[in-house]
């Protein structure tokens, strides 16, 4: 009720997507969410993504979207580059009894050939686990995911 999320499909993911930046959330609707959205804008936690992943001092944009993959749903290999974006995270919020063999979710990392185009198979996969987060730098040309 207080978060709706829309169909979306492309020729590059199949998923229902909040339609707006989590940045516009009220914290009388939603306290639990905005606080955790609120300790991802830190400063604090900017300088530990920092640290973690090696980056370039991050700015005080943070994006911040919702969405939830239904059976079937998707999402192609792509690298995130989105503008100055410099860090990608996804945060799992499984139910308690999530199994990935049946359910999916993994997130699977390319490497990529002499032009830069991501091969077809993964090199390695990340399986989903309840409540984790998981972080990775976005290099143009290089974190294909």
């Amino acid at each position: 009720e207080n978060l709706r999320a829309n169909y979306k499909e492309t020729d590059l993911f199949k998923v229902y997507q909040v339609p707006e930046d989590l940045a516009s959330l009220e914290s009388e609707k939603m306290p639990n969410l905005v606080n955790f959205r609120d300790a991802l804008y830190s400063e604090a936690f900017r300088k530990i993504v920092e640290k973690i992943t090696g980056c370039k001092k991050l700015s005080e944009r943070v994006d911040c979207s919702a969405n939830a993959y239904a059976e079937g749903g998707h999402l192609l290999c792509h690298d995130d580059v989105i503008g100055s974006r410099a860090v990608s995270y996804i945060l799992y919020l499984t139910d308690e009894d999530w199994n990935y063999e049946k359910d999916g979710g993994s997130i699977e990392l390319y490497q990529t050939d002499k032009n830069g185009e991501p091969l077809s198979q993964p090199v390695v996969r990340i399986n989903p686990t309840r409540n984790s987060l998981l972080m990775f730098q976005v290099v143009p040309g290089k974190s294909f995911h």
